[in-house]
């Protein structure tokens, strides 16, 4: 899709956002319903329900998720799953040949062949690599890069892997996860056990780890709860080896505090609630830790701390007034709640 195309407001501003925005949503930002999931921290349940159930065709009640479909839509640059970037770009700013560029990503050597002249696309593993090879490799970094990758390769018994063809082994790797230097990836490759560890070890959920690894969830699981003990494909290796040593490579961001959003954009902590799509009382709530944000308040959290340092919060207010106008709710800021009271004057509304 091209730029234009992606620039072009896809949720009219004379109705509410409806359920089945998100798959138009999905769609304009060239997404698989997993990753769109992920970028609205939304469950699937919730997604089969509200966008292709009967409820599709109805207001969205959370009013969070609405307005992370708005954001995304006016900005979708902004959205936490990246595209696939243009190989020939990534082999122009690393420098590297077809063969080590394959390589360098946990391919065979010939991979990169077929990516440059369009005979195959990069899986999702590899597409999120490139994009992570390019920032190391702009940043002068190329040989850490390298580095992490020729590390995976010894683990794994295959010596210098930009002498190799392949990293195929006949002998697959295999750890004892009961002893302790299975936890060590400076002694062992990367095993489907690490890939369940570093939920506690970051306190992130599957789903946040399986987008940011471009990992299905069959893959997943096959790697963790059934292999956990073998190592995982050359490419997730070197993409998790990688966001382990970059925590803040990370595609989530931790979200700003009730109290920085406050000092930020000069919203009280009632207002903060109603500007992430809640209550009131929600502000209240969070800023006292009696409650945490849910995944989707997390990521609209994040969009409003951009915006704001951006200098762009009174968009951010617009954005909120024009939900909220459409919903029936003249001035959210005085009334303070998402939900429409009741009229006593039907006849009134009916005319």
């Amino acid at each position: 899709m091209s730029i234009e195309q992606k620039q072009r407001l896809i949720i009219p501003s004379n109705r509410p956002v409806i359920g089945r925005d998100a798959d138009r949503m999905r769609l304009k930002l060239e997404l698989t319903v997993g990753e769109m999931r992920f970028a609205l921290g939304l469950a699937i349940q919730h997604w089969t329900a509200k966008v292709k159930g009967a409820e599709g065709l109805c207001p969205v009640r959370n009013v969070t998720i609405a307005l992370l479909l708005r954001y995304l839509d006016k900005h979708p640059e902004h959205c936490p799953v990246l595209d696939a970037p243009d190989m020939r770009e990534v082999q122009k700013v690393t420098g590297l040949s077809n063969q080590e560029l394959s390589l360098a990503l946990g391919c065979h050597s010939t991979a990169a062949v077929r990516w440059l002249n369009g005979t195959t696309k990069p899986s999702q593993p590899v597409a999120r690599l490139a994009h992570h090879i390019m920032h190391e490799a702009n940043r002068g970094r190329l040989s850490y890069w390298l580095s992490l990758v020729q590390q995976e390769a010894e683990l794994r018994g295959l010596g210098d892997i930009m002498e190799r063809d392949t990293w195929s082994t006949d002998n697959p790797v295999q750890v004892d996860t009961a002893s302790g230097a299975s936890m060590n990836l400076n002694k062992t490759p990367v095993l489907g056990f690490h890939l369940g560890a570093i939920l506690t070890d970051l306190n992130l959920t599957v789903e946040e780890v399986r987008q940011a690894l471009g990992v299905t969830m069959p893959i997943w699981g096959k790697a963790v709860n059934k292999q956990p003990r073998e190592a995982v494909s050359p490419p997730i290796a070197i993409l998790f080896r990688y966001l382990k040593d970059n925590p803040e490579r990370w595609p989530i961001e931790e979200p700003p505090t009730v109290d920085e959003l406050m000092e930020m954009t000069g919203l009280g902590v009632y207002e903060i609630g109603i500007a992430l799509g809640k209550q009131m009382v929600s502000g209240r709530r969070w800023k006292n830790e009696q409650s945490a944000y849910s995944p989707a308040v997390a990521r609209l959290a994040v969009h409003l701390r951009r915006e704001a340092e951006a200098g762009r919060f009174e968009e951010w207010v617009d954005m909120v007034n024009l939900e909220a106008r459409v919903r029936g709710i003249d001035d959210i800021w005085k009334t303070r709640t998402w939900n429409k009271k009741k009229s006593s004057n039907p006849e009134k509304d009916a005319a």
